[in-house]
């Protein structure tokens, strides 16, 4: 199966940022540079109403399991 069948993936975003905050981390949190937000189809972010942070992604919600955030600067 490919991302590109349609008959099982719909709407896939490829080579956009995604501004991940720590990969190697397995941080996936979306920072304030993300592709993923406000692109979340709103009637299945309705179904999910928080994020797994519990923050609320019933009006813009982002892509994924997080809402973005603005992440700190680095020192």
């Amino acid at each position: 199966m490919h991302l590109t069948d349609t008959n099982h993936f719909e709407n896939n975003i490829f080579n956009k940022t995604p501004d991940f905050k720590d990969t190697d981390l397995n941080e996936f949190i979306i920072g304030a540079n993300s592709e993923a937000i406000n692109q979340a189809n709103t009637t299945f972010a309705a179904q999910v109403p928080t994020d797994i942070l519990g923050v609320n992604r019933t009006t813009s919600a982002d892509i994924g399991a997080y809402q973005h955030i603005t992440f700190p600067e680095e020192e």
